[in-house]
C-alpha cells in the first residue's frame, strides 16, 4: 500500500512538472513568435515604390508618414533610412511632439511623423523609409544597414552679407532683403516673389 501511494506521488510530482515546463516552453515559443512576426503598416503620399522618396538636387522637401500598428501587444518602433545621401543632406524630423522612435499602443494605434529631407548639394538622392519594431520591455537594435532619424529639423535664419560687388542672400526660412533685387533661397528656390520691403539694411 505505502509502495502504491509512493509511486503514484511520484508520477503526480513527474506530471506537475511536466506541465509546468510545457507551459513554459509554450510561453517561450509565443515570446519568440511575437518578437519575429511583429508587423505595421507605414504609408505616405511621397512614397514611390518600396517606401522610397526622392529629393532633387538643391531642394527640400517636408512630407508626413503615418505608422499603423498591427500587433495585438504594445511594441516600440524606430522609423529610419537605408541608402547614402551627399555630404551635407539631411534626414531630420520635424516635431517633439511626434517622434519617429518610441513606443506604440495595439492593433490600430497610429503615429504621425513630419519629416524633411534637405538637399543643398547638386546631387538628387533616393532613399527608403522604413520602420523596425521590437518588444516594449527589450532594447531596440536596428540592422547595420538601416539609420535611425535623430536629427531635429531647425530653422535656418536669414543672413545678408552686403559687399561692393554684389549682395548675397542666405533666406533660411523668412524673406526679408533689399527692394528690387532677385533671390533664391539656401536650396535653389526662386524666392524673388517673397521679397519685402522693411528697410534699406533689415
Amino acid at each position: 500500500m505505502v509502495s502504491t501511494i509512493l509511486v503514484g506521488f511520484f508520477i503526480a510530482i513527474i506530471s506537475t512538472s511536466y506541465a509546468l515546463w510545457t507551459i513554459n516552453l509554450e510561453k517561450a515559443n509565443k515570446l519568440s513568435i511575437v518578437a519575429g512576426t511583429l508587423n505595421y503598416n507605414l504609408t505616405s503620399g511621397s512614397f514611390n515604390n518600396n517606401n522610397q522618396v526622392t529629393v532633387m538636387a538643391n531642394n527640400i522637401l517636408n512630407f508626413q508618414v503615418e505608422l499603423t500598428s498591427r500587433n495585438n501587444i504594445d511594441s516600440k518602433y524606430t522609423i529610419y533610412y537605408e541608402g547614402s545621401i551627399p555630404s551635407g543632406a539631411k534626414v531630420s524630423y520635424k516635431s517633439v511632439n511626434s517622434l519617429p522612435s518610441g513606443e506604440i499602443g495595439i492593433n490600430g494605434n497610429k503615429v504621425i511623423v513630419d519629416l524633411v529631407l534637405e538637399n543643398p548639394t547638386n546631387i538628387p538622392f533616393t532613399i527608403k523609409i522604413g520602420v523596425e519594431g521590437g518588444l516594449a520591455n527589450k532594447t531596440l537594435n536596428l540592422e547595420s544597414s538601416r539609420e535611425p532619424i535623430t536629427n531635429l529639423f531647425t530653422l535656418v535664419n536669414p543672413t545678408l552679407t552686403v559687399s561692393p560687388s554684389s549682395i548675397k542672400l542666405n533666406a533660411g526660412d523668412s524673406y526679408n532683403i533689399l527692394s528690387g533685387v532677385s533671390a533664391k533661397d539656401m536650396y535653389g528656390k526662386d524666392i524673388t516673389s517673397s521679397i519685402k520691403t522693411t528697410g534699406i539694411y533689415d
